[in-house]
């Protein structure tokens, strides 16, 4: 399986280190370094998010009967292929004499065949790949714990979440979970109706002199009548400003991961704060030492 493969190329290695900035005894990583793994590990959970969301999206069409994956001959990939449109080719080779009766209730049978395939193929993929994914959050959790032990008597930021703050312009459309990471709105009337999820993730520590990441998402579940649209979620924090753009319906959603660096003067300041931006409203996650 693609995916399966995928994450089999996934490798992970937990240095240890002893300061900031500077190599320590014996060449072993600095605190630096393992903040650098940690950032990585986090990717390739990233990643591996995508990827899952993918398959699931994919077991979701097959067990409907809308798609089957091909094998393409000669590679490892696999390719979905709509149910209906290649029934209807079928239909059409039948109808010009390309096939005959025979064939077209075989290739019809084979594709039964390929769908049931699918299916337990997909549902493997998926159940491998929350493993993997559930491993993989194991090997951050590690680093996490290793970076915050090298870090001594330095600054460790932490998210306070009693400080979150939340501002909800939208309140009668719009519903935010700050724990969850969630905005969706429900938009209805005005120039038509769409449901879109916000999602989002912010570290729980941040350490200056390294980065961290945010990971933000849009999903557009439905509009009607269908429209061209545009949503944004956007990510503000000290010395950084940047955000997230999809123009609906191509694509219908997506995500972004940014890498966040934290300046090493920050370690003088009493906070640190993130905020989350969507629908002219925001969630500002407040941190302290």
């Amino acid at each position: 399986m693609a995916m399966t493969l995928l994450f089999a190329t996934l490798l992970l290695g937990f240095p240890a280190g002893r300061s900031l900035g500077a190599v320590s005894r014996a060449g072993q990583p600095t605190l630096g370094d393992v903040q650098q793994q940690l950032d990585d590990c986090r990717s390739e959970v990233a990643a591996i998010k995508v990827d899952l969301g993918i398959s699931e999206a994919h077991y979701k069409q097959a067990k409907g009967g809308e798609i089957i994956e091909v094998h393409l001959p000669d590679s490892a990939g696999v390719v979905p292929v709509n149910v209906k449109d290649w029934q209807a080719l079928l239909g059409l080779d039948l109808f010009e004499g390309e096939i005959s009766p025979a064939d077209y209730a075989k290739l019809q049978a084979k594709i039964k065949n390929w769908q049931a395939s699918t299916v337990n193929d997909l549902k493997a993929e998926i159940t491998d790949a929350v493993a993997f994914e559930q491993r993989t959050q194991q090997k951050c959790a590690a680093l996490e714990r290793q970076r915050n032990q090298l870090l001594g008597g330095g600054v460790l930021f932490k998210l306070v979440p009693s400080l979150t703050k939340v501002v909800n312009t939208h309140s009668t459309e719009l519903t935010i979970d700050p724990t969850a990471g969630t905005g969706v709105l429900q938009h209805c009337c005005d120039g038509g109706a769409w449901d879109v999820t916000y999602t989002w993730k912010v570290p729980d520590t941040i350490v200056p002199g390294t980065k961290y990441q945010v990971e933000v998402s849009i999903q557009v579940n439905k509009v009607n009548p269908e429209q061209p649209l545009g949503f944004q979620i956007s990510v503000l924090a000290p010395d950084f400003a940047q955000s997230y753009n999809i123009e609906y319906p191509h694509p219908t959603g997506g995500s972004k991961t940014f890498d966040i660096p934290v300046a090493s003067d920050q370690s003088g300041s009493k906070e640190y704060s993130i905020q989350i931006g969507f629908e002219s409203s925001s969630v500002t996650y407040t941190y302290q030492p």
